[in-house]
């Protein structure tokens, strides 16, 4: 996606960010935004400082099934209590590859499930 394409929107819920199917790479600052839940498409295998600054975040679903590689502040600057949701399949490759967000990353619950 394009470098900060929707900073400082009032975008607070985008699941349909998974339909993107040709998106491989979220920039810096891509969400640096009111954005609070977000559903990640399979087919990303980079993430720079996307999520650095999304104060209100409260979860993120990953779809991809290999961990995107990822930087260090990916996540800086979010709420404590925000969520990364992965299949439980890949939970332990998630939490390995992502060590340092591993208090994050949990299980997707049943309610938030998509077919």
């Amino acid at each position: 996606m394009g470098n900060r394409i929707f900073q400082n929107s009032q975008i607070e819920k985008f699941h349909e960010l998974r339909l993107f199917t040709g998106i491989t790479y979220l920039q810096t600052y891509d969400f640096r935004c009111s954005v609070q839940k977000i559903i990640v498409p399979a087919n990303v295998t980079q993430m720079g400082e996307v999520f650095n600054g999304a104060t209100r975040l409260e979860y993120v679903i990953m779809d991809p099934d290999v961990p995107p590689s990822i930087v260090n502040t990916t996540f800086r600057y979010n709420p404590n209590t925000y969520k990364i949701y992965v299949p439980e399949e890949y939970l332990a490759d998630y939490k390995t590859s992502w060590s340092v967000f591993a208090s994050h990353i949990e299980v997707i619950p049943d309610n938030l499930l998509l077919s």
